[in-house]
């Protein structure tokens, strides 16, 4: 039978653990040696990878976490954890149930919700990921409202959408995902799917969760992940290619949604 872990325990190897009023932060370690049969863990907790990479097998996928993936894990659900490269550091974030109770939070709803892995959940865990590191008297706050926007972010996203998404929605992302960027404007993309800029400037927001310069960079990385991992291009090569300024430009947003530059996120699929 698969191992239940108690709260605060995890299967690595833990650097530091720290309760913050009921949302109990734990940094663990693991090496390439790792490997973690199916087990479960008492609370819902979330994954932010810091460092390394490594697979994480559940009944419903199989997928592989890199550096600024946030990966939830339900009360209770089967997991297991493999293919570790050489280091990897996890900062997990576990929350107890009276957390929920206290700020009448639906934990069912975040629980469906969460698990859409949205991009203003990574980036709020890259921040707190920093809070942690500075580790002052406004660290707790800091957790506190962090965990709460990202709850509230997911919550929001959900009631943004309902049904199908509109063909204009369709015909948009894939405008932004495939065209080139010095091109895209609003004047642009009403052209192309026939719907006024106000309206697709007013909506964008309600269906892709994010700004439409956000959502543009972060299809910019990661393309730059994907000729990163295909090794054959030097950081020059991919800047110019994924239509970044220049390469210090493309290391500063890189990192911005990634948490790592470019060169360590490279140093890492050497592993």
């Amino acid at each position: 039978m698969p191992e239940i872990l108690k709260s605060g325990n995890y299967l690595g190897i833990t650097k530091r653990s720290v309760d913050y009023d009921g949302i109990l932060i734990t940094d663990t370690l693991y090496n390439k040696d790792n490997e973690f049969p199916l087990h479960s863990h008492e609370n819902l907790y979330i994954a932010y990878v810091i460092e390394g990479s490594y697979i994480e097998s559940t009944r419903h996928e199989t997928k592989r976490c890199l550096p600024g993936s946030v990966v939830l894990h339900r009360i209770d659900e089967k997991h297991s954890n493999s293919s570790f490269a050489c280091r990897n550091r996890i900062l997990n974030a576990e929350i107890q149930q009276n957390w929920f109770e206290k700020y009448n939070i639906n934990y069912e709803c975040i629980e469906k919700n969460i698990s859409r892995n949205s991009f203003q959940i990574k980036l709020i865990f890259s921040k707190l990921y920093n809070e942690y590191l500075i580790n002052d008297s406004v660290t707790a706050l800091a957790f506190e409202t962090g965990i709460l926007e990202a709850f509230n972010s997911v919550l929001a996203a959900d009631n943004f959408i309902s049904g199908n998404r509109p063909e204009w929605v369709k015909k948009t992302e894939e405008i932004l995902r495939f065209e080139e960027p010095s091109k895209l404007d609003l004047t642009f993309l009403a052209n192309e799917t026939g719907v006024h800029p106000a309206h697709i400037s007013r909506d964008f927001r309600r269906y892709f969760h994010s700004s439409m310069s956000e959502y543009v960079r972060r299809l910019k990385v990661e393309k730059a992940g994907e000729y990163l991992n295909n090794g054959k291009f030097t950081l020059a090569d991919i800047s110019y290619k994924c239509g970044f300024a220049d390469q210090s430009h493309f290391t500063r947003i890189f990192k911005k949604f990634k948490g790592i530059t470019p060169q360590q996120y490279q140093n890492l699929l050497l592993y």
